[in-house]
């Protein structure tokens, strides 16, 4: 039941709003190249998967592991997504990202905007969300998200409040993918530089 509901979200979004596809940013850096290196199928796969559960789905994203070997190690000059956590981290937050980036479409916010909210934060108003991050690459519990840890970077988005609730949590779980794909990617170039 959760399944269909979730394609069906994301079909309902790009139904109702044809340009919200158009909206989303081109994926960057080494997870948008594996993003991208994948059918449309089972991009639209990975991204039901994520909608269906949130950050609780990730481990079923992650069984796509063999579907998205050989175009991780294309982008990624031969790494093994089975044993990167850089390279895992950074397409699935790269899922994460424009799953909720569409998510996000309905409620008027285009990813450039969420982008830009995200790029002129301080830093102080990001660390709940690079504690968030580390976390995944130190293998330990994420820390828990309150209203009060999120509410700078959520209340930049001026969010109506018809849909403040459920965008709300949408826009928190972006900013988790934002924070965990620059970390990402920021290990997987320091790797590339050695």
């Amino acid at each position: 039941m959760r399944k269909i509901f979730a394609t069906t979200l994301l079909c309902t979004v790009l139904a109702a709003s044809p340009g919200a596809a158009a909206q989303l940013e081109a994926p960057g850096g080494v997870g948008g190249c594996v993003f991208l290196g994948i059918s449309r199928e089972m991009r639209l796969a990975t991204m039901a998967a994520y909608a269906r559960g949130g950050p609780s789905a990730i481990g079923e994203v992650q069984n796509l592991r063999r579907e998205i070997q050989e175009p991780a190690r294309r982008c990624s000059d031969g790494g093994d997504i089975n044993r990167d956590d850089a390279l895992l981290a950074a397409f699935l937050s790269t899922v994460m990202k424009s799953t909720n980036a569409l998510k996000l479409s309905r409620h008027g916010l285009a990813q450039a905007r969420l982008d830009a909210v995200w790029a002129q934060a301080a830093q102080a108003d990001k660390a709940l969300f690079v504690a968030h991050a580390q976390s995944f690459f130190a293998g330990q519990p994420a820390p828990e998200f309150s209203d009060q840890g999120a509410a700078a970077l959520v209340d930049a988005l001026a969010l109506s409040p018809s849909t403040r609730a459920e965008a709300h949590r949408d826009g928190i779980h972006y900013f988790q993918a934002v924070a965990m794909n620059e970390m990402a990617e920021a290990r997987l170039a320091s790797k590339a530089g050695q």
